[in-house]
């Protein structure tokens, strides 16, 4: 039923999800599913999720409600009940390492990216050949 995919989403849902990133788009580590604390929940059903069990499903980012918007998870942070998680689709550009969120294929970016190795080894080179004819 569900594609073992773990480095990407093979749908905006990321229902089939089995990656292992716990962490959400504000950096917060995502807190066990099986855990009521420090976010009492109903999510404890095997069938919403892609795990064998749901222990299986550990701390990562999941969508066990077939929430709208994609991945999330409950937070250990007491203040934080939710968050999405940043899951890139498979497929999709994932030049970039990023800190906040990202909307994918939207062009909007919040947080900070960072440059892709090629366009830093073309700038290192520019700023080279720059100086030598200074």
């Amino acid at each position: 039923m569900y594609a073992d995919v773990t480095g990407c989403s093979a749908t905006s849902k990321g229902r089939g999800y089995m990656g292992h990133i716990a962490v959400t788009v504000n950096s917060r580590t995502c807190q066990v599913w099986t855990s009521n604390s420090p976010h009492a929940h109903g999510m404890h059903d095997p069938n919403m999720y892609p795990d064998s069990t749901v222990e299986d499903a550990q701390n990562y980012c999941r969508n066990p409600d077939n929430f709208a918007d994609g991945l999330w998870c409950y937070t250990t942070d007491p203040a934080v009940r939710w968050e999405r998680c940043n899951i890139p689709l498979c497929g999709e550009s994932t030049c970039c390492s990023t800190r906040g969120s990202v909307g994918i294929g939207s062009g909007v970016f919040r947080g900070r990216a960072m440059m892709r190795p090629s366009l830093v080894f073309g700038l290192t080179v520019f700023w080279i050949i720059f100086a030598l004819f200074l």
